[in-house]
């Protein structure tokens, strides 16, 4: 309480309990201070209300539903940032009110009215369910989970009965669903979906299983018991155990597989798989958004099986599927496990009219079934299968696409990569990571000609590269005409990309260029940006000086100053332009990025930030804000002089990169004996 408000509260009650003992000269000074008390906290907002009236049931039921609507909204924003906070928290009274619901047969109730007797549903109250390798449940909510949070939605419909009639009679509240292995038998899931009504559903699909690995010697010291039979010494001897989440306990010998290219223990059964899908797939054409994430490839691969059987998704507008194993950036990989690369799955029977967003990691689909020709009829890659529509015959409403991780032999041809985005016409952001059309460039001419193939994207203004080779890196840019091209990411962090940034610049870097595109003359990408945000970039010094020079319209700058070179063009905003001069009459060195307006930084310290802003408000092009992130050193000193010199201040980030938290091998062995 500020001291004004402190004085104004105490002058108050001055005045108050002066008028009680003037009016009542029988009561004691104790006795006037506590009737005192009571007429200031009589209207006090953040007091319960005394006797059985509660306020908020007054409310239409319609206004209260739309409060749980938003509530349950501003959870759903603040859940990855509460977990990076508490994911491995020791409080153990962050999930006391599930345990409760699970252990007594007493709810949370009100003077006015008490829970009903039904409110101790499975889909709710027993989330720490699951199911073992052998169909058998068991819980594990004493431990594991504490670290989880009740969604707001639930804790709202366990406060009173008059609460859960509402807060169930609102679809809006269960139109979103997360889904994980450990929630088996997946009770909630069937809850969320009936009481959503017919709302179209956003699904995310965690496959991703954290395992808890504890090495067999020593976990005496921590009681565990472990029994394993084995010579002393020698093949077959166990030195891992594995538990998971879902209850499945592995023992294994070495990192072989099971012949499908993944551990053979894998993060999620089939079992469990399946029994999502026959869960979710029946209301396929309620769906909005499905996201499914896996480290194992077979687990995709199941759920990809399905989704080919699946009718069209009229309402499918999100559909974003991730192999999160470990990148394999070698441009010669090939496809691992050979056994499942073929086939090559349609999902939804190739019908998804309104899909605007696609995100595909690890995940390849029939793409040269997408090159049809101007008479829509289709191509097959496979001879043995009749000509089928694809995915990409419903793309005229895409505005994002994303791949990620693709190994050679299963790349789209330039041709099919070509009309897939010639078939998006709205198509306004292109990521692609280790991933794009088969080939090199040179794959990439006009037939009978060694001219390169022009891909107009009118629209695209977002374009995310990152882990190519320097000359397919330097094919893509000349074979994508952007000319709305506005925000540009850059992540390249081997071999030398000097003649990249020079394509960038429009720059010829050789005959070769002038052949490549025909004789024409290249326009210059940077010229035109408004935001760059570069990770790695290996060029020479003067090329440096090209990229900056050329940043005559960037408002944005995001730098992450690990790699020497980000560093050295971070270093160069402080220094003049050498092949620039002032306009007449103008005392100030010209600055490169003149427009610069934000500065974002990674591995910077607050001093040499300092340095940055202070040489560019010397020069005439002061910067308006600066964003640095939360790891790097920032003095007190150093945060009050940057929001003292900068008219939008100083924000500190979570480094997006770094967001998940990477535990050491201690603390997954401290976490594995809790969970035994």
């Amino acid at each position: 309480m500020s001291s004004a408000r402190a004085r104004m509260v105490g002058e108050d009650i001055k005045e108050k309990f002066t008028t009680l003992l003037s009016q009542n000269p029988s009561l004691t000074p104790d006795e006037a201070m506590k009737r005192t008390e009571a007429m200031m906290l009589a209207n006090n907002p953040f007091q319960p209300p005394t006797g059985r009236r509660c306020p908020i049931n007054d409310l239409p039921n319609e206004l209260l539903g739309h409060i749980f609507f938003l509530g349950a909204y501003e959870d759903d924003e603040e859940e990855d940032e509460e977990e990076d906070e508490d994911e491995h928290s020791d409080d153990d009274d962050a999930f006391d009110l599930a345990r409760r619901w699970e252990t007594s047969s007493e709810g949370p109730s009100d003077d006015a009215s008490s829970a009903p007797d039904d409110a101790k549903d499975k889909d709710d109250i027993e989330m720490g369910s699951c199911s073992d390798s052998s169909g058998s449940s068991s819980s594990f909510s004493s431990d594991d989970d504490d670290d989880r949070q009740l969604p707001f939605q639930v804790v709202a419909s366990h406060v009173c009965s008059k609460w859960r009639s509402v807060a169930l009679s609102t679809p809006s509240l269960w139109k979103t669903i997360n889904i994980c292995p450990y929630d088996s038998p997946f009770d909630r899931c069937r809850a969320y979906i009936e009481r959503s009504g017919g709302l179209p559903l956003n699904l995310d699909i965690d496959l991703t299983l954290e395992e808890y690995q504890v090495d067999i010697e020593g976990d005496e010291d921590r009681g565990v018991e472990v029994d394993v039979d084995g010579d002393d010494e020698g093949e077959g001897e166990i030195t891992t155990i594995t538990i998971t989440r879902s209850g499945s306990v592995v023992a294994r010998d070495d990192g072989s597989d099971n012949g499908t290219g993944d551990p053979a223990d894998s993060a999620c059964s089939d079992k469990d798989i399946d029994l999502i899908l026959d869960i979710i797939c029946p209301h396929s054409k309620r769906w909005r958004s499905i996201a499914v994430a896996a480290t194992h490839y077979k687990s995709l691969h199941r759920v990809l099986v399905r989704f080919d059987t699946l009718p069209p998704a009229p309402l499918l507008e999100e559909l974003q599927l991730q192999h999160l194993a470990e990148e394999d950036l070698d441009p010669e990989a090939v496809f691992n496990p050979p056994s499942l690369k073929l086939p090559y799955f349609v999902p939804f029977q190739g019908k998804a009219p309104n899909l605007r967003s696609l995100s595909l990691w690890g995940i390849h689909f029939g793409w040269d079934e997408a090159c049809l020709e101007e008479n829509n009829t289709a191509t097959t890659i496979n001879s043995q299968k009749s000509p089928r529509t694809t995915l990409f015959d419903s793309m005229e409403q895409l505005t994002e696409l994303e791949l990620a991780y693709h190994v050679s032999d299963v790349r789209p041809s330039f041709v099919a990569f070509a009309s897939i985005l010639r078939r998006s016409p709205l198509l306004t952001k292109l990521a692609l990571s280790a991933s794009g059309p088969a080939g090199s460039p040179s794959d990439w001419f006009i037939p009978g000609t060694k001219v390169l193939q022009k891909i107009a994207l009118p629209k695209l203004s977002e374009l995310d590269l990152r882990f190519h080779e320097p000359d397919y890196a330097v094919g893509l840019v000349q074979a994508l005409d952007m000319p709305s091209l506005r925000h540009l990411t850059i992540d390249f962090d081997s071999a030398d990309y000097t003649d990249f940034v020079k394509v960038l610049a429009g720059q010829s870097i050789s005959d070769r260029t002038a052949q490549l595109t025909g004789g024409r003359k290249q326009r210059s990408i940077l010229s035109g940006l408004e935001f760059l945000k570069i990770c790695s970039l290996p060029c020479d010094k003067r090329r440096r000086d090209l990229l900056l020079g050329e940043l005559q319209n960037v408002k944005h700058l995001f730098l992450k100053c690990a790699s020497e070179d980000v560093a050295d063009i971070f270093a160069r905003l402080q220094n003049p332009n050498p092949s620039a001069t002032s306009s007449e009459g103008s005392e100030n060195p010209v600055m490169f990025c003149p427009l610069l307006k934000t500065l974002s930084t990674t591995d910077i310290t607050g001093k040499e930030m300092i340095e940055v802003v202070r040489a560019r408000a010397e020069a005439g092009v002061p910067l308006a804000k600066v964003c640095m992130c939360e790891e790097d050193i920032v003095t007190p000193k150093d945060s009050k002089w940057l929001y003292a010199h900068l008219p939008e201040g100083l924000d500190m980030f979570v480094d997006s990169d770094e967001e998940e938290e990477v535990m050491t091998d201690e603390e997954w062995e401290d976490e594995g004996a809790d969970f035994l």
